[in-house]
C-alpha cells in the first residue's frame, strides 16, 4: 500500500483511479476480514503487471524506458517482468509502444495541448524522433498526428 500510495502522484487520472479503487477494495476486506471476492483476487503475476502498467505510464516520458529498467524497479528477473505480459498477446516493448501512441494521442486531442507542437508531444511521449513518431501513429490509428490535429480544429471551430 505504501509504494502504491508513494508512486501514486506519477500516475495520470485512470492510473490513480485503478489504484486507489484496488486500495479501498483491500481495506475494505481487512476491515471485513472477509476473503476478497474471486473476481477481485490476482495472482502475483496479475499484481505486477499492475504495477509495472502503472509505473509505465508514470514514465511514458522518458526514452530510456526499457525492460530492464522496468525489472530493477521491480525488483525482479526480465524473464518474470515478460512472464506477466505473457497473456497479453504482445511483449513488454510492444505494450510501452502502444501505451506511448495512446498517450500522444491523447494529448494531441487534448485542448490543454493545443498549442505544443507535434514534435513536443512525441518527445513527451518518450519518442526521439518525431518522423519516425508520426509514421507509428499513422500505422496505428490510419490518420497522420497533423491530419489528427486539422480534423479537431475543423470540428471544434
Amino acid at each position: 500500500m505504501q509504494m502504491a500510495i508513494g508512486e501514486a502522484h506519477k500516475l495520470d487520472e485512470a492510473g490513480s483511479r485503478r489504484v486507489g479503487e484496488s486500495l479501498i477494495q483491500l481495506v475494505n476486506g481487512l476491515i471485513q476480514a472477509k476473503p476478497m471476492a474471486p473476481e477481485f483476487r490476482r495472482s502475483p503475476l496479475e499484481a505486477l503487471r499492475e504495477r509495472i502498467v502503472a509505473y509505465i505510464d508514470a514514465n511514458l516520458a522518458r526514452s530510456s524506458l526499457s525492460a530492464e529498467d522496468i525489472a530493477r524497479h521491480m525488483g525482479c528477473s526480465r524473464r518474470y517482468l515478460h512472464r506477466a505480459f505473457e497473456g497479453e498477446g504482445a511483449t513488454l516493448e510492444r505494450f510501452v509502444w502502444h501505451r506511448r501512441l495512446e498517450r500522444s494521442k491523447e494529448e494531441l486531442l487534448s485542448p490543454a495541448r493545443a498549442s505544443a507542437s507535434i514534435s513536443e508531444i512525441a518527445f513527451a511521449c518518450g519518442f526521439n524522433s518525431s518522423a519516425h513518431f508520426s509514421r507509428a501513429f499513422k500505422s496505428r490509428y490510419d490518420v497522420a498526428p497533423r491530419e489528427l490535429r486539422e480534423r479537431l480544429r475543423a470540428v471544434v471551430h
